[in-house]
């Protein structure tokens, strides 16, 4: 029971984070659809054999018997009750958001697809992604940007599901599979809710649309960095890396609150902004400054990715590369066994080839994320030149890796031009 509560603890969170990948690489990071399907499938399964469990024990405390036939009905119910759910949490964010002003651009539930075409609305089954996501474009200007509703809509929407839920539960003969399938459904919006309006880290170990809301209040940094959230990934999608950016639109103040994750959001693309312009040194400073016990999971991954590249290859000191790597276990644990994104597979090929001297498995990994770039490469729909900020780290450890063990190891015969074309 307490591994079946993990798993629904576990899929619960890839409904939650699917916003929270570094929208700046939206592109690059595409998950794997029929694994995310999978997992969401899973949790599904697991969530329903839960519930169903819990009704038969209160409803049959003297007879306790499992009816096959009652289970599967509960099990597709449950599934449908699933989708539904999380369909109106959805819609809860995208209808607070178009009141708020902003524009829509896409809207997705698992593999069917919304988006915004020539002032129409289109609508396809893409298999790119299998989760939700919500793109829409806010105020043109951060001055007139509102994001309370729109963070809280989803948790308002689900509540509101939740009261009809219990209406029907009242209403239906209890003590049967529509009322147990009833209490399933109910049981979901009552979770999507609380992940919206409680500002807390104790289910999800990231921020809910609560805490984004009381982050984004605290100061015009914080608001600011909220804005860039939703805004960067239009601005890259047009084809700009991070060292066409102004100074001045990353920049915080000194005295800047850095525990308040949405500056150290700001503060991170400030790093990032540096590193593209080749000033790795004052990246890293940047990147050292923030307490990443505040970040959330996410963004302390990626600068944790940041800070173990730069001491093996910008500015090598394995010691501290070493370290990095050793007192972050579960970051040790994502990068091994899933590396999500360009950033941890350079990270970790990088230190398994010079710290931990492991050059078989250092030189596949850099490989396997150089085949891939190069398909992206040749996808005339990824923007290039934003492209090129995945690429060329690449190929400044694929060099480095050639200069100091090229007589020793096989490479391959195509070398960095193969990025060239």
């Amino acid at each position: 029971m307490l591994f079946a509560v993990i798993k629904v603890r576990k899929i619960i969170k890839i409904i939650k984070i699917d916003n929270e990948i570094n929208p700046a690489f939206y592109l690059l990071h595409r998950k794997e659809p029929i694994s995310m399907f999978k997992r969401i499938l899973d949790g599904t399964i697991i969530c329903a054999i839960i519930i169903f469990l819990i009704f038969q024990l209160i409803t049959n405390t003297s007879e306790f018997v499992i009816r096959l036939s009652t289970f599967y009905l509960l099990l597709g119910t449950g599934a449908l009750l699933l989708f539904i759910s999380y369909a109106v949490h959805k819609l809860g964010h995208l209808a607070f958001g178009l009141l708020s002003g902003y524009q829509f651009d896409h809207f997705r539930i698992f593999c069917f697809l919304w988006y915004k075409k020539d002032a129409r609305v289109g609508f396809k089954i893409s298999w790119n992604a299998m989760h939700g996501h919500n793109l829409k474009t806010p105020a043109k200007s951060v001055e007139a940007f509102k994001f309370v509703l729109y963070y809280l809509g989803g948790g308002i929407f689900s509540f509101l599901l939740c009261l009809l839920l219990i209406f029907l539960i009242y209403i239906v003969p209890s003590n049967t599979t529509i009322s147990d399938a009833l209490g399933l459904g109910l049981l979901i919006n009552l979770v999507m809710g609380i992940s919206d309006l409680v500002p807390s880290k104790l289910l999800f170990d990231e921020p809910t649309g609560m805490s984004y809301v009381l982050a984004a209040l605290k100061s015009k940094d914080a608001t600011r960095g909220l804005y860039i959230k939703h805004t960067i990934n239009d601005i890259l999608l047009k084809d700009k890396r991070f060292s066409d950016f102004d100074e001045n639109v990353f920049a915080v103040e000194e005295k800047a609150n850095l525990n308040n994750f949405l500056v150290a959001y700001l503060a991170i693309h400030e790093a990032a902004r540096l590193n593209d312009l080749g000033q790795f040194n004052a990246s890293a400073e940047i990147l050292q400054r923030l307490n990443l016990r505040k970040l959330p999971r996410l963004y302390r991954y990626e600068v944790l990715s940041l800070l173990l590249f730069h001491y093996i290859v910008h500015n090598p000191d394995l010691g501290k590369a070493r370290d990095i790597y050793k007192k972050n276990k579960k970051f040790r644990k994502a990068l091994k066994e899933n590396p999500d994104g360009y950033a941890h597979r350079r990270a970790l090929a990088a230190y398994l080839f010079f710290v931990e001297e492991n050059k078989k498995e250092g030189i596949e990994l850099m490989e396997t994320a150089k085949k891939n770039l190069e398909n992206m490469a040749a996808d005339a729909a990824v923007p290039q030149r934003g492209l090129l900020m995945e690429i060329e780290p690449t190929q400044k450890l694929e060099k480095k890796m050639r200069e100091t063990h090229s007589d020793e190891l096989d490479f391959g015969d195509e070398g960095d031009e193969t990025f060239d074309s």
